[in-house]
């Protein structure tokens, strides 16, 4: 098997992970971020539901923006913006300000979603056989590292915004 082969089967590894680890310590944080932002549990459902409209948005648009700058270019920028508005989620202070990095948080990951998928079928027609459920199973690895992160970063007292931070530099790198 080539070597770029596999350090494509890598990459594409990586990038299900880091959507997975960031959308973990997301999930983890939710009781602390809706204190902060002050927002109930009936009105974090419908800013879950309103900002999914930016998953929506980021998928339609990632297939055509896909044509212009490839799927790892679409990834990576899929992959930033979901880090850079996780931290700005940390950070929310009201529901609109919520709503409004959440819905970006959830454009980046379907700007990811469409680059990630596409990037993974490339791989998998090189491979010449199955592997597309193995690039899934990375996903809820990266939760659940995510989730490690938070425990670990839960017993030295760090807040929500220095989470989903630190989520956010181990996703850029």
């Amino acid at each position: 098997m080539p070597r770029r082969l596999r350090a494509a089967r890598v990459s594409v590894f990586a990038v299900y992970a880091t959507i997975g680890f960031l959308i973990g310590v997301w999930s983890g944080n939710v009781p602390l971020i809706t204190h902060r932002a002050g927002v109930s549990p009936g009105l974090l459902g419908v800013i879950s539901l309103v900002s999914s409209i930016g998953i929506v948005a980021g998928a339609q648009l990632g297939g055509r923006i896909q044509q212009w700058v490839g799927t790892v270019r679409l990834c990576l920028a899929g992959l930033g913006i979901a880090a850079l508005s996780a931290v700005g989620v940390g950070l929310a202070t009201n529901a609109w300000v919520l709503l409004g990095v959440l819905t970006v948080f959830c454009f980046g990951g379907g700007l990811n979603d469409v680059g990630m998928n596409m990037q993974a079928v490339f791989v998998e027609r090189l491979y010449e056989r199955p592997i597309m459920s193995a690039f899934h199973a990375l996903y809820p690895v990266g939760g659940a590292l995510g989730a490690l992160l938070i425990f670990w970063t839960a017993t030295l007292h760090w807040s929500a915004p220095e989470q989903l931070g630190l989520a956010a530099a181990v996703a850029a790198v």
